[in-house]
């Protein structure tokens, strides 16, 4: 490869009082390999250094997305960068250029950001003048910066639609470490690294880069993430319900602690502190990304990447899932996770999946192919005697309905077939085979709460159902109906499916709990079944979920998980005439208290026994 030759380097003290613009071209003498006369719809480039063990999924993932060709500008690297890119050179996909450091550059060697000054924005702009007569688009971003299509397959169909404008912008979606020290082998780093800065985080607000037409830049916005256009040209950003960038600022623990840190003093120029470190090591790890679109091009990727080889496949272990009742528990549609009622079994399959198990649903369990696990949801009664065949220490059971729905969960004799039994039954929890698992229904609260004034008095949001168990809790929900009908028609709303239409209450279905549940001060919150220690759901989450104060009827040591001061019980109660009579003088103050104590719960260490995470790490330490 060529170097910068010594005299031009000597010429740059001459050039030292010249403008940036011919400083900056000067000073960065191009060599640039296998360069192509030809047009391409949407390019990118970058300036990078030891960056070989990331490219490839970095240019295989945006090949995907309808990215033609790489303007790469090869910051010094010593690394096996040559090995990667090499293939795509000669394929004509990749423009390499030699971008060494500048010198003596238009900065003092002390100056802040004397790296992105001097060579990265030098870079960019040595990039838009070279690729002007090449490509209609130019994406400015770094190489750990992926651009994702939310609602469609391709960038450019992102483009297209904005085709009237000379720059869109695109916001940071910032992800964590998530605690992974390295990527396992054959793991994608999109795949692996799912944890992200809040939403209101200035990284995932404020962040954004640019897809510009090189022929209309002017120049750049301090940050140099915004490029400014020509008079006559506009610029829009992007929903990032349509597209977004996403940003592994650190990528795994050893990155951020070996290389990270490194780049990040000079890239600003100066020595990090202590708290400094802290500060960009905890960057991003703030909640689970429960979206994760990027997640749907997982599998093309790793086709190009040559993971999911026959060779590969041979060191992937299958697990498989029996859901009988559930139905598809891991179908992306959104009628399907409805309220995010599946989002922890999609999470979990991403996760296993990271770490080198495939899960696969079945829904018969009669002369399965050969497998590594089964996890069985439920007892299914029709084929419980198909167990027999297979080996007992790859079978757990989970147990997640109750007795007044499935009956036959709770024979113990259906238990024998497994080696691990999950459930929330506390009476059962022995931790050699029974072990405990919280439903993993935690949320924040929304951050658009209405007022006090604003709400109605009360709902229930709930199905129609029946059960004959001594302790269900169905004709409850009924009676609740009833007295509101009699007595309080105007401060009581009925939601959900299998109702009597002549009901005066009753609403008609919804397709969002938390939606409908905001614009109540109250929701009842009523199990399927009481006496039942440790059975805590759903019904109580979505409330806190909804800003909304839930009465609650069900597990008799329900305190043992959550604050007393978190609801109201509906047993403290001798009649709904005082129950009433309670929720209608309960004044603002008080109701606002019972607010901020459920937002306090929800961040607690009690709280988060109930988060998908939790669970997640539950299954991976027990079972796997």
């Amino acid at each position: 490869m060529k170097s910068t030759p010594k005299h031009i380097l000597l010429f740059f003290f001459f050039l030292i009082s010249l403008n940036f613009s011919s400083l900056t071209l000067l000073a960065h003498q191009a060599t640039v390999e296998n360069p192509k006369s030809k047009e391409y719809n949407l390019s990118i480039c970058t300036v990078f250094k030891d960056e070989a063990p990331y490219l490839k999924e970095w240019i295989e993932y945006h090949r995907l997305v309808g990215v033609d060709h790489f303007y790469l500008y090869n910051n010094e690297s010593t690394d096996h960068f040559r090995e990667v890119l090499d293939p795509y050179i000669e394929e004509g996909i990749v423009t390499l250029i030699y971008w060494p450091e500048p010198f003596p550059g238009r900065l003092s060697k002390d100056a802040p950001f004397k790296f992105v000054h001097d060579t990265q924005v030098p870079g960019f702009e040595h990039a838009i003048r070279l690729s002007a007569p090449q490509t209609t688009w130019l994406a400015t971003i770094d190489a750990d910066e992926f651009m994702v299509p939310v609602k469609d397959e391709k960038m450019t169909d992102v483009l297209e639609r904005h085709k009237q404008h000379a720059c869109v912008l695109l916001t940071w979606h910032t992800y964590g470490t998530g605690g992974v020290k390295s990527l396992p082998d054959k793991t994608l780093l999109i795949e692996a690294l799912n944890r992200t800065a809040a939403a209101d985080d200035e990284f995932n607000t404020h962040g954004v880069k640019s897809i510009v037409k090189p022929e209309y830049f002017s120049s750049y916005h301090w940050p140099p993430h915004v490029c400014l256009v020509k008079d006559e040209a506009t610029s829009v950003y992007v929903t990032k319900d349509e597209a977004r960038l996403n940003h592994y600022f650190n990528r795994t623990e050893d990155h951020f602690l070996n290389k990270k840190i490194k780049c990040k003093e000079h890239t600003s120029n100066k020595k990090l502190s202590e708290g400094d470190i802290d500060c960009w090591r905890n960057l991003g790890n703030a909640v689970e990304d429960e979206e994760r679109y990027i997640h749907r091009f997982v599998p093309k990727l790793r086709k190009r990447m040559g993971f999911d080889s026959a060779d590969s496949q041979k060191s992937r272990k299958k697990i498989l899932v029996n859901a009988f009742y559930a139905g598809n528990i891991f179908d992306p549609n959104p009628f399907s996770n409805r309220d995010e009622c599946n989002t922890h079994f999609h999470l979990l399959k991403d996760q296993l999946a990271a770490e080198g198990f495939d899960m696969e649903l079945v829904y018969s369990l009669e002369n399965l192919e050969s497998f590594d696990y089964l996890f069985v949801l439920e007892i299914p009664p029709a084929q419980i005697k198909f167990l027999d065949k297979y080996p007992k220490d790859k079978l757990t059971l989970f147990l997640w309905e109750p007795p007044s729905v499935l009956p036959e969960n709770y024979e113990i004799k259906n238990h024998r077939y497994f080696s691990k039994v999950f459930t929330w039954k506390d009476d059962l929890i022995d931790n050699e085979t029974y072990f405990k698992f919280y439903y993993p229904y935690l949320r924040p609260m929304i951050a658009d709460p209405l007022s006090f004034q604003e709400k109605k008095l009360c709902t229930m949001i709930a199905c129609n159902k029946y059960s004959s168990h001594s302790n269900e809790l169905y004709t409850e929900r009924q009676n609740v109906i009833r007295y509101f009908e009699d007595n309080h028609l105007e401060d009581f709303d009925l939601y959900g499916r299998w109702w009597d239409t002549a009901l005066k209450t009753y609403k008609g279905e919804i397709p969002s709990k938390a939606d409908c549940m905001k614009g109540y001060r109250f929701c009842f919150a009523y199990e399927n079944i009481k006496n039942v220690p440790g059975y805590v759901t759903e019904k109580i989450f979505d409330c806190f979920h909804a800003g909304c104060v839930p009465i609650y009827f069900g597990a008799p040591n329900i305190t043992d998980y959550i604050p007393k001061e978190c609801f109201i019980s509906k047993t403290d109660y001798e009649s709904y005439d005082q129950l009433y009579d309670y929720l209608k003088q309960m004044k603002e103050t008080e109701y606002q208290e019972y607010i901020h104590r459920i937002q306090d719960f929800l961040k607690s260490d009690k709280g988060q026994l109930y988060s998908r995470e939790n669970y997640i790490n539950t299954i991976v330490e027990k079972c796997l």
